[in-house]
């Protein structure tokens, strides 16, 4: 199966590339965990006292930093194998081989014994559900509503001909919030004359 870019920013491959990354370092700390257990011997061996004590004390953060990282690692594949609510047993298990495992469609199919392009089918699928869009507006806190008409239009609903004093003070009313725009907004009369401007 190809993988296209878009794959690159794909949650599947990104949770996969997380989980690399955790394998990566406990792997890197269980190396230096040997290092330290070796360097421990050898100083306990020539009587070194205060490399022995460096050495295991360094070990022990060592051993401690791989525990939690293991600990995360497999909470992490624990809230993705229960965040895939809604698959069978078998979509579970072929989401994880491609997603986070890697595999090709191929692989999957000598593994799951089923049919390379039903794989391509499934997997298709669930990168479709990965790809949903929930817009949800946010709204803007302290952010200054402004009316979708001017203090002029609502100068002119009001009067016919009105001056510039009389303008500047709706303008002012607009500004101080004297005047409900929820009440103009909501207003038939009034949304009927901006909307037809037949008296403007």
């Amino acid at each position: 199966m190809g993988r296209s870019i878009t794959e690159e920013i794909n949650v599947g491959k990104r949770l996969g590339r997380l989980l690399q990354q955790y394998a990566l370092r406990i792997a890197y700390a269980e190396g230096k965990i040997q290092l330290y257990d070796e360097e421990q011997q050898n100083a306990s061996a020539r009587g070194n006292g205060v490399k022995t004590l460096k050495a295991t004390v360094a070990k022990n953060c060592w051993e401690v930093y791989a525990k939690n990282l293991k600990t995360k690692k497999e909470e992490l594949e624990k809230s993705i194998r229960e965040a895939l609510v809604g698959y069978s047993t078998k979509q579970r298990q072929i989401w994880f081989a491609y997603f986070i495992e890697n595999k090709s469609s191929y692989e999957i199919e000598e593994e799951q014994c089923i049919n390379s392009r039903a794989v391509q089918r499934m997997v298709a699928s669930m990168k479709e559900d990965m790809d949903l869009r929930f817009d949800i507006k946010v709204p803007n806190i302290g952010e200054k509503k402004f009316p979708k008409f001017s203090a002029k239009d609502l100068a002119e609903f009001l009067t016919d001909k009105p001056s510039e004093d009389y303008i500047i003070a709706v303008k002012d009313l607009l500004n101080y919030g004297i005047v409900d725009l929820d009440e103009l907004d909501f207003d038939p009369d009034f949304q009927g004359w901006i909307n037809s401007g037949e008296d403007k």
